[in-house]
């Protein structure tokens, strides 16, 4: 006996799915976003705050080329203000 697939307006949902593939529906769109983020071209600084291999807290601070590690949130935060300062003038 053949199937035949027929179309259908109606969209599938999360729900329609098994637990275990909406898991890796939820990975897939998960990784997909990274990729995106990560490849793709934007103005504006990227932030985040890591562990260094000494165990201490440190930001790191991407833009464009330009990498820039930090200990502390107030150099963060001096940072990004003369980085929009020189943008606005």
């Amino acid at each position: 006996m053949q199937h035949l697939l027929i179309p259908s307006s109606r969209q599938i949902t999360a729900a329609d799915l098994s637990p275990r593939r909406q898991k890796l529906a939820h990975l897939a769109r998960t990784v997909l976003k990274a990729l995106v983020a990560q490849f793709a071209p934007s103005e504006d600084p990227k932030i985040w705050r890591r562990r260094d291999p000494s165990g201490r807290w440190v930001w790191e601070i991407r833009y464009g080329q330009e990498q820039i590690t930090l200990s502390e949130e107030d150099q963060v935060r001096q940072w990004v203000e003369r980085h929009y300062y020189h943008l606005r003038r």
